[in-house]
């Protein structure tokens, strides 16, 4: 068996979550699925059996996680067709949408670029996992000038001279498949 792909990346940890793993060859039938075991980070060869899974074609099984995953936890999985076993290379993170607590500043001067400082939490595992769009007045969302990505719970938003003194501008972070809006 080969896995390719695993749907979604990252979700809601209080929720039980149903995981799709795409590949090939994993069972021409369900009788071939023997197990699919899930893992956190290295413990994947001692984990325990997905709470359910299911076989739905040559290309797809599913596995269904327990809503007890700790949010930090990065989730691999273990495919079993017939005592051939692939670990998946991707992997699921089981977390809260991301959070803004905090913007700052909160007023500066018009028609100078200037850098945003947002904090919150669930801000993504790496730099790659967040992307950070403002919005002026309710309109179009624009990229950030710059971001730079501190760590999960801090982050830099660098705007656009565009801006005038009375525009308002919400900050969206989009964490893979979670987003957050804030003022």
């Amino acid at each position: 068996p080969i896995v390719s792909a695993t749907f979604p990346s990252s979700g809601k940890r209080l929720l039980a979550r149903n995981i799709t793993i795409k590949g090939t060859n994993l069972g021409f039938n369900a009788s071939q699925l023997t197990n699919i075991q899930y893992g956190v980070l290295a413990s994947i060869n001692t984990s325990p059996s997905c709470v359910q899974f299911r076989w739905m074609n040559p290309g797809e099984v599913r596995c269904l996680l327990p809503a007890t995953l700790g949010v930090f936890n990065r989730v691999f999985f273990r495919v079993n067709v017939s005592n051939n076993f692939v670990n998946t290379k991707m992997f699921y993170n089981p977390q809260e949408a991301p959070v803004i607590s905090k913007v700052s500043p909160r007023v500066g001067a018009a028609s100078k670029s200037r850098q945003i400082v947002l904090q919150g939490t669930n801000f993504g595992w790496q730099p790659s996992d967040v992307t950070v769009e403002y919005i002026v007045n309710g309109t179009i969302a624009t990229q950030c000038k710059s971001f730079q990505w501190v760590n999960q719970t801090y982050m830099t938003c660098t705007i656009g001279s565009e801006l005038k003194a009375a525009d308002i501008v919400t900050f969206r972070v989009n964490v893979t498949d979670q987003t957050n809006i804030a003022n």
